[in-house]
């Protein structure tokens, strides 16, 4: 069945998939900072069993902290370290204005965020309904739980100030079209 009848006439063509979407990792803005926090306290790095010892977390959710931290290009990880990168500490070490427009630089990288945000801004009312993404997400990233990645991406883009989302009306905007 096709899902093009569920779009309202002024949502965008959601893209065939070609390239690959990066999948997101489940974990808040604040738990990567809490991470890169950690790590810079520490002096960069840090065995990710002391890191999960040390922080009292659960073993894999930690290891989602870091990947998606690693897919943000803000750590490293060669074997069981988790080593604080160049870009990882000009973000630790921002203002709180500065981490968000840091994080947004960083997320706009990833092809899911970049794809909604020209999409977003193709519309007159620069709003899209969340079905949207989660078709994107239904394309590009068939096996992944699609409601726990727009949950991902709704957190992401909130704390970065790139998009707003709206419970109540289901849709996605950009910060200043609320």
């Amino acid at each position: 069945p096709s899902t093009s009848s569920r779009r309202s006439a002024s949502s965008p063509d959601v893209p065939a998939p070609a390239a690959t979407f990066e999948a997101l990792p489940a974990a808040c803005p604040g738990e990567i900072l809490g991470l890169l926090e950690y790590l810079d306290a520490r002096g960069g790095q840090e065995d990710v069993f002391r890191i999960a010892a040390d922080t009292e977390r659960e073993f894999g959710r930690l290891i989602a902290v870091v990947n998606a931290a690693e897919l943000l290009d803000l750590v490293d990880t060669p074997k069981r370290v988790v080593v604080l990168s160049v870009e990882g500490v000009r973000l630790v070490r921002a203002t709180p204005e500065g981490r968000k427009a840091l994080f947004r630089e960083h997320i706009l990288r990833l092809r899911l965020f970049e794809h909604v945000r020209d999409a977003l801004e193709r519309q007159d009312d620069h709003r899209l309904p969340r079905d949207f993404v989660l078709e994107l997400v239904a394309l590009h990233m068939p096996n992944e739980d699609f409601e726990a990645v727009f949950g991902t991406f709704a957190a992401w883009g909130q704390f970065a100030d790139l998009l707003a989302y709206d419970e109540r009306t289901d849709t996605i905007a950009l910060p200043d079209a609320r």
